[in-house]
């Protein structure tokens, strides 16, 4: 009993010191790799825990190395993501929605991605608000639009964009004829 209470004392420390900066995030936050990354840590502690009777260094050793190898990649920077090509996800309809490349603006950083899906069109007008939070322009968003075959902003009644670079549509009734 005692050596399943030090065991357990000692990993939960690890675990604790090597994984701190999740213990604040939403689970909506965290990459699949932080995930399988805590999964295996705690997998391993279980097991620890569990079998007294195999020594404690069998068990040790890979959940060190494990919770040091993490640390290190949050240390020199996550890989970049691969670019996604844009493409339209609906051609017809009230609500269109397009797949887009993850914007240098909406993820991480000093201020953290934006709360929720930020609007920059309302009732055909640009939302320069929350175009600045994305550090982006009004050429961008025009761009954007023409590239899908928007050109006139006024057809345009909502339209979003979500932290991983989602564009989400509603048209103007008015110019759908």
């Amino acid at each position: 009993m005692e050596t399943a209470t030090a065991r357990i004392i000692f990993i939960l420390i690890c675990l604790g010191i090597g994984f701190r900066n999740l213990s604040g995030t939403k689970l909506a936050d965290r990459t699949p790799a932080d995930l399988i990354a805590v999964l295996m840590a705690s997998g391993t502690g279980t097991m620890a825990v569990i079998q007294p009777e195999i020594p404690f260094q069998v068990y040790l050793v890979p959940l060190v190395t494990l919770i040091l190898a993490y640390r290190l990649v949050l240390l020199t920077g996550r890989l970049p993501e691969p670019e996604k090509k844009l493409t339209p996800a609906a051609s017809e309809g009230a609500e269109v929605s397009f797949q887009a490349a993850r914007l240098p603006g909406t993820g991480g950083g000093p201020t953290g991605p934006p709360p929720m899906a930020l609007p920059l069109i309302e009732n055909g007008k640009i939302r320069m608000d929350n175009l600045n939070k994305l550090n982006r322009t009004q050429l961008w968003l025009r761009r954007e639009l023409r590239h899908f075959g928007y050109r006139d902003l006024r057809q345009i009644r909502y339209l979003t964009i979500d932290r991983s670079g989602n564009f989400f549509m509603d048209l103007d009734d008015d110019f759908r004829k």
